[in-house]
C-alpha cells in the first residue's frame, strides 16, 4: 500500500499538475485524473478488505492490515486534496513557484510521521533521543500485554460460552459488570499505548516537534469537547478534510456536522466489521446517532 502511493499517486499527481493547461478552470483532463483518483482510492479501500476475508486473517493480523488501510486512504487524501490546488493554480512562468508538485521526499517523510494533515515542511526536533524512543516502545508493548492477560482471562473465556450454556440473570449482570470494568480498562490501556507511546515513539525517531495527538479529553464536561480532545489527530484531519470541505460547498454548518459523524461511524464500523468477520452495527448507533 506505501509503495503503491509513491508509484502510482506521486507519478500521477506529477505528471497531471506538469502537463495540465494553465487555467483555474476545472476541464476534462483534469476530471480524467480525478476519476484515476477515485478508482485508486476504491482499490485501496476493496483489495484489503478481499485480502482480508477470503483468507480469514485471525483478529490480531486483520486489524494490523485494515488500520494501515485506514490510515493510508486518509494520508493519499490528505496529500492529493494540499497539492492539488498548487497544480490548478500554477503558471509556468511565474517567479516564486518552480514546480507546481511536491518533492518524493516530503512525501515519504508525510507517510509515516504522526499526522494526517500534510504539509511541505513541520517543525523538526535537531536530534533524536533513543533513550526516549526505547523507552515509548517498551511502555507500548507493556500496554498491549496489560490489555491482553484481563481481556482473555474475563471476557474471551465468558463470552466463548454464549449458546453453549444457560445464563441466569445474576450471571447477565455479572457478566456486564465485568465488560464494563475490563472494556474501561482497555480504552485507557490502548489510549496511552496507541495515542501516547507509539505515535511519540515514531515523533522521536523522525524528530517531529509537533506532539499535541490529545488534550486533556478527562476534563470534558461534554460530548462535544470529548471529539475535540480525544483524539486530536483524527479530529484534525475531519475538520480540515471534511468539516471544512463540506461547509465550502453546501455553506450549511449544520449538515458538514452530520456529514463528520456520518464518515466517522462508517469508518469505525467498517474496522469492526473487517476484523470480527461480522456486522454488528453498534459504533454505527453510538458515533452516528447517539453521539
Amino acid at each position: 500500500m506505501n509503495l503503491s502511493i509513491i508509484g502510482i499517486i506521486y507519478p500521477c499527481l506529477r505528471v497531471w499538475s506538469s502537463t495540465r493547461y494553465p487555467s483555474k478552470h476545472i476541464g476534462c483532463y483534469d476530471l480524467l485524473f480525478g476519476a484515476f483518483y477515485i478508482l485508486y482510492q476504491m482499490m485501496l479501500f476493496f483489495i484489503p478488505a478481499l485480502v482480508v476475508t477470503l483468507y480469514n486473517i485471525p483478529q490480531i493480523s486483520s486489524s494490523i492490515i485494515i488500520f494501515e488501510q485506514i490510515r493510508l486512504m486518509m494520508k493519499v487524501h490528505a496529500f492529493v486534496r494540499e497539492n492539488v490546488p498548487h497544480g490548478i493554480n500554477f503558471k509556468p512562468h511565474q517567479d516564486d513557484i518552480h514546480k507546481p508538485y511536491p518533492e518524493i521526499r516530503n512525501l515519504i517523510y508525510f507517510l509515516f510521521v504522526p499526522t494526517l494533515v500534510y504539509r511541505d515542511n513541520y517543525p523538526r526536533l535537531p536530534r533524536t533521543s533513543w533513550k526516549k524512543v526505547s523507552i515509548y516502545f517498551v511502555q507500548f508493548v507493556a500496554c498491549i500485554f496489560t490489555t491482553f492477560v484481563p481481556f482473555c482471562r474475563f471476557l474471551v473465556t465468558t463470552f466463548s460460552q454464549v449458546g453453549f450454556i444457560q445464563f441466569t440473570k445474576a450471571d447477565i449482570i455479572l457478566i456486564q459488570t465485568k465488560a464494563v470494568l475490563v472494556g474501561s480498562l482497555c480504552m485507557f490501556l490502548l489510549f496511552y499505548g496507541m495515542l501516547h507511546c507509539w505515535l511519540n515513539m515514531f515523533a522521536e525517531i523522525l524528530r517531529f516537534a509537533d506532539r499535541q495527538f490529545y488534550s486533556d479529553w478527562w476534563n470534558s464536561t461534554s460530548y462535544a469537547q470529548f471529539y475535540r480532545t480525544w483524539n486530536s489527530v483524527i479530529h484534525d484531519w475531519l475538520y480540515t478534510y471534511v468539516y471544512r470541505d463540506t461547509y465550502l460547498v453546501t455553506r450549511n454548518k449544520l449538515f458538514a456536522l452530520f456529514t463528520v459523524f456520518f464518515v466517522s461511524a462508517v469508518v469505525h464500523e467498517y474496522i469492526l466489521t473487517s476484523i470480527l468477520h461480522f456486522f454488528y452495527p453498534v459504533l454505527l448507533f453510538l458515533f452516528g446517532i447517539f453521539g
